[in-house]
């Protein structure tokens, strides 16, 4: 009884120490914050439109309810139950340890890399204040002598071919003059890419040449590792706090931002090319793929963030009525961030003759150069400009701090006493990845891809084979702690032969248990053994044998 006594205790003195949500709407509005990224801003709109509009959203909620919504479930669940972490929750089957494993090392990298969006998002935003707006002229410094202006000069050029043009263009009071050389229309590129390619990227001429250091993002990451280091330095604490600001503040901006682009010529062109349907496009089997990894994608399932964030909660919260909520409003969400998008592109489209799809691109390509560019058409450029990238500075800061925190989180559940200089830690564990990320702020470009492998190209520039080997080393990195700790569970497991000792590895160990000390003896009576596998699928799903 008192070995029994003792262990509750331990659970019950980590349980505070570890510490918990202080409301619930603190753990609803950073999952909101986590679950809503810049996924949903700039990657949903994109592949519903190339998609079949709104014929997209039939696959996507079949993943949605069939996959999404049940993972996302048994992960807030899982993490709940127990109050561990996304490595240590893995007590319940020691044979998968190395899955909790495996999830820190795309963790790690996600907080040094996903800081850089931020920090980009920050040049951006101290940029908007100049006037005009750096990215809406081409006689800058770093203009290349193939600019043009908008997509409505290169709609001009492009059909022009084979004699050399002399254009004198009028740009916001300012006259131009370019001289263009004939059949180079390929090259062409507008205002808003040569501002991103050559002056916030500043990139080199290939991986080999390192290029110079852009001071001027180093100092942009630094004050966006200093937002995110203030913000999580209590843990849950300070997030529950920020995140009232961060989590909110999106949706304001966005409406904003959607009620200004509805009063715009063309901006229900634009919803209609969003919204669309195309059902023909469901007989491709390519359209059902990418709902599914959209699916995936935007509720973050399988990184062990969503498991970090639930084990902070209490021990008989709601987690599956919050589970459909937090689901639906995530994928609300990615069609609300389409309408905002498209009713403004709609316009650039309208304003210069152009399809959409000539305009619009996937990834930060919306974000960076054509959302800024449609923005610059409308009076008072500098403030919607300013409204747009810090929306996207709020969004991004709030996938961050559930990243940061789940890595930093790792280290105070392995060592627990650490928790007592949590704050040391987390400015040390900040400091770590902006030393790491000044890679990023050097010309030299690195790019990756996650699923639907081809050769790393940007552009033209084909990356080397090296560079593919290495970046393919990277992808499979999180397997390896898998196999290793599978085989290692398997080794010290009890028993004799190879399927005893498999099963052993399956049986959760003496730290599996309800964080809750009143329920840990109710749970060990209630397992369930000596029952098939369809046995037990047939109790969980019905309740009965």
């Amino acid at each position: 009884m008192s070995s029994l006594s003792n262990s509750s205790n331990d659970f019950e003195r980590n349980r505070q120490e570890r510490g918990e949500w202080s409301k619930k709407v603190e753990y609803v509005l950073s999952m909101v914050g986590y679950l809503v990224g810049l996924g949903n801003l700039w990657r949903f709109p994109y592949i519903c439109m190339r998609n079949g509009g709104g014929a997209f959203l039939i696959p996507f909620l079949f993943f949605l309810v069939l996959c999404g919504l049940p993972l996302l479930f048994l992960e807030t669940t899982i993490g709940q139950f127990s109050g561990k972490g996304f490595l240590h929750v893995w007590e319940v089957c020691p044979l998968f340890k190395g899955i909790g494993v495996g999830m820190m090392i795309p963790i790690f990298v996600f907080s040094i890399y996903y800081n850089m969006i931020i920090t980009w998002t920050l040049y951006y935003i101290g940029n908007s204040f100049l006037n005009p707006l750096p990215w809406t002229t081409c006689d800058k410094y770093w203009n290349s002598p193939n600019c043009v202006v908008d997509h409505g000069f290169l709609k001009n050029i492009n059909n022009i071919s084979g004699q050399s043009l002399n254009i004198s263009s009028q740009i916001y009071e300012d006259t131009t003059n370019m001289e263009f050389i004939t059949n180079t229309s390929s090259e062409w590129i507008t205002a808003q890419e040569d501002f991103w390619q050559n002056n916030v990227l500043q990139m080199s001429k290939g991986l080999e040449d390192l290029g110079n250091l852009n001071w001027r993002l180093l100092l942009c990451l630094l004050g966006a590792w200093v937002i995110v280091g203030l913000c999580i330095i209590k843990g849950i604490k300070s997030i529950g706090k920020v995140v009232y600001v961060t989590a909110v503040l999106p949706y304001i901006l966005l409406t904003v931002i959607l009620i200004r682009g509805l009063t715009l010529e063309g901006s229900l062109y634009g919803v209609m090319t969003f919204l669309n349907p195309d059902f023909s496009k469901l007989l491709e089997i390519s359209i059902w793929i990418e709902a599914g990894l959209q699916v995936f994608f935007s509720l973050g399932t399988g990184t062990g963030l969503l498991i970090s964030l639930a084990s902070f909660n209490k021990f008989d919260n709601n987690c599956l009525r919050d589970s459909v909520l937090l689901s639906f409003t995530s994928e609300g969400t990615s069609i609300y961030c389409g309408l905002v998008i498209f009713t403004v592109l709609g316009f650039m489209a309208t304003k210069f003759g152009l399809p959409i799809d000539k305009i619009v691109k996937s990834g930060p390509g919306i974000g960076f150069m054509a959302y800024p560019e449609a923005l610059a058409h409308l009076p008072g450029q500098n403030v919607w400009s300013c409204l747009f990238f810090i929306m996207l500075l709020t969004v991004g800061l709030d996938s961050q701090f559930a990243i940061c925190e789940s890595a930093v989180g790792v280290l105070t559940d392995s060592f627990p006493r650490l928790r007592r200089r949590r704050s040391a830690i987390t400015v040390l564990f900040c400091l770590l990845c902006f030393v790491l990320g000044i890679i990023f702020c050097f010309q030299v470009l690195v790019i990756s891809t996650f699923a639907g492998y081809k050769r790393p190209a940007y552009g033209s520039y084909v990356y080397p084979q090296y560079a593919a080997i290495i970046g393919i080393l990277i992808s499979v990195s999180p397997i390896i702690p898998i196999i290793v700790f599978a085989i290692i569970a398997i080794r010290k497991a009890e028993g004799i032969t190879f399927s005893e000792k498999l099963r052993s590895s399956m049986k959760p160990t003496v730290f599996w248990s309800p964080v809750r000390t009143d329920e840990q003896n109710n749970s060990k009576d209630s397992l369930v053994v000596g029952l098939s596998v369809p046995e037990k699928i047939k109790l969980n799903l019905l309740g009965t044998k």
